[in-house]
């Protein structure tokens, strides 16, 4: 039987297409956390300093 013209291959095509998503969301997570991770970082470790100067550590 054969199927009507549209329906073929469409399950490829939505697989495709997830993939394409997952792989941009991806790239986003990566490339958020390698921008603000040492933004965040630098931050922890101020905020450590002045702990350890306000307790006498």
């Amino acid at each position: 039987m054969r199927l009507a013209e549209g329906e073929t291959g469409e399950k490829g095509a939505t697989a495709t297409e997830y993939a394409i998503l997952v792989s941009l969301i991806a790239i986003a997570i990566v490339g958020g956390v390698t921008t603000f991770g040492s933004a965040l970082s630098g931050y922890f470790e101020a905020i450590t300093e002045s702990l350890r100067t306000s307790l006498n550590l």
